[in-house]
């Protein structure tokens, strides 16, 4: 801005201030840092499932609405990896018994779907429903983490409905239900999503206390190998 001539201008010279550039070096480095450490471990993260890749949000094939997921008791499933996840289930009931425990999921049998799982537990009413882990790429589809958060504080009354219709369906049936539909819910309406949900005990033999999911990304219109 040019002040008039023979005119001073009303502000007081700026000041070098060492201690606040520094403090803005080394922000700026622990947010490149950070960022590098961000898209190394997104290149790196290779799986047995080939991922999608992720779209921004302003994509101009993003839905608005926020629709109800979908569910399917016949398990028409078009992706690999929940196709797999229930056989695994069912291989883990022990004899005499409709459900397996939690306990019953060895972590080294697990590597292939860990990443892409969530496991979910009921308040006592069993009408209430909060995430209790979420799988890394889980969260990085989703761009967020909300481990540890009920579902009435992170989704919309739609995307709750959905929810709730699948779990109530499995606590009623005591088997897997194949549920589908896109993730609008975070605003990335054109990524399509799988999950198969399926109902374990933890401390109680054969009774649903917890829900193991596993979900899987891609379009909804691809045909299951």
């Amino acid at each position: 801005m040019q002040w008039p001539a023979g005119a001073s201008s009303p502000f007081p010279p700026l000041k070098h201030n060492p201690i606040i550039s520094a403090a803005c070096g080394n922000a700026w480095l622990n947010f490149n840092a950070f960022r590098r450490l961000a898209l190394c471990h997104a290149e790196t993260a290779n799986r047995r499932w080939d991922r999608p890749s992720m779209a921004p949000a302003q994509d101009s094939r993003r839905r608005n609405s926020d629709k109800p997921f979908a569910s399917d008791p016949e398990l028409k499933f078009w992706s690999a990896r929940p196709r797999a996840f229930a056989e695994t289930w069912r291989a883990r009931i022990p004899p005499g018994l409709t459900i397996p425990s939690r306990q019953a999921f060895a972590p080294e049998t697990l590597v292939e779907f860990l990443p892409y799982m969530l496991i979910i537990e009921m308040d006592e009413s069993r009408q209430r429903y909060r995430n209790r882990l979420i799988g890394t790429e889980v969260v990085a589809h989703a761009g967020r983490d909300t481990t540890g958060k009920w579902f009435d504080e992170i989704y919309s009354e739609a995307t709750q409905y959905g929810h709730h219709l699948a779990h109530q369906w499995v606590l009623q049936h005591r088997r897997p239900l194949r549920v589908h539909g896109t993730m609008a819910y975070v605003d990335r309406g054109y990524l399509a999503v799988e999950s198969i949900v399926v109902p374990v005990s933890v401390n109680r033999p054969d009774e649903i206390e917890q829900f193991m999911i596993c979900v899987a990304y891609g379009d909804l219109q691809k045909e299951a190998p």
